[in-house]
């Protein structure tokens, strides 16, 4: 459990200091960028502690793939703030949860018990009362931009399952390997894009996002700890959704706390909600 409280922390931490760097007006791209930097060499100095011979080529493929998932799935996101705001946004990124779920209930032959099935249900009617949608959000819904937000959901989700498929399929004392070459792809795909669109370097953003990297790293990497710790042994889909649910509540704890962000009665039925939902899923 220790390693999904620092895997949660380090989320939240990341979430802290996008939002942060947001309000600064730093440059999105450029700080994305920078923060693969400092994480690849993070990665790599642990790899290397751990010690490895040589890199399997699926080890290599799956790192590829989550390389350009994971900046790919960003821009995603960044780009549906800004044209439908966070709180949508953000609450459709959180039902991404579903998608590592079924992955892990279909593929992986995980069992979905009472208690699970119920919690993961409570924990979904949370995210909304946490994060409900306003009626402005409404207004700017068509058939397009709905067709995207499952587009959202699937990237998002896939980048949490992407670590699992690796957990379950891939070579098991690769594992950090696998971690430092997605941000290792990651960060080279992301600084392609910066370079070739021409984008004007802030030593500023650089900065924010160095710091960035650490934190993100992290995340990830206590991530695939707990996942493949004997707490959580062949229960993905809790784990996934103890993630989302607890970092949903540190997100909306910090809002209120930091940023002094107003609470009303469904918000709190939110947490309530969000509470029942951990107990569950926790007894599974």
């Amino acid at each position: 459990m220790i390693y999904l409280i620092l895997a949660i922390s380090c989320s939240f931490t990341v979430s802290v200091l996008v939002k942060i760097y947001e309000l600064r007006c730093a440059k999105t791209e450029i700080v994305l960028a920078s923060n693969y930097v400092v994480a690849s060499i993070i990665g790599w100095l642990i790899a290397y502690s751990y010690g490895f011979d040589k890199i399997s080529p699926s080890t290599v493929i799956m790192g590829v793939v989550g390389g350009i998932l994971w900046p790919l799935t960003f821009f995603l996101l960044m780009f549906g703030i800004r044209r439908f705001g966070l709180s949508l946004t953000g609450t459709i990124a959180r039902l991404a949860l579903v998608v590592p779920v079924i992955v892990a209930l279909i593929f992986f032959g995980e069992k979905l018990t009472r208690n699970i099935g119920v919690g993961l249900l409570i924990a979904l009617v949370a995210f909304f009362l946490l994060n409900p949608p306003s009626r402005q959000d409404a207004r700017r819904l068509n058939l397009t931009n709905i067709l995207f937000f499952p587009l959202l959901a699937i990237f998002f989700g896939s980048t949490y399952t992407w670590v699992n498929v690796f957990n379950k399929l891939g070579v098991a004392k690769e594992q950090f390997l696998f971690i430092v070459l997605v941000f290792t792809f990651a960060g080279l795909f992301s600084w392609i894009y910066v370079l070739t669109s021409r984008q004007r370097l802030d030593k500023n953003s650089i900065a924010r996002g160095l710091f960035l990297g650490i934190p993100n790293y992290f995340s990830t990497f206590f991530l695939m700890l707990s996942l493949k710790s004997q707490y959580f042994a062949d229960k993905s889909a809790v784990t996934y959704a103890l993630y989302a649910v607890m970092g949903v509540i540190l997100a909306f704890l910090g809002g209120v706390i930091i940023w002094r962000e107003k609470v009303n009665r469904w918000n709190v039925l939110g947490v309530a909600f969000a509470i029942v939902a951990i107990i569950l899923l926790d007894l599974g």
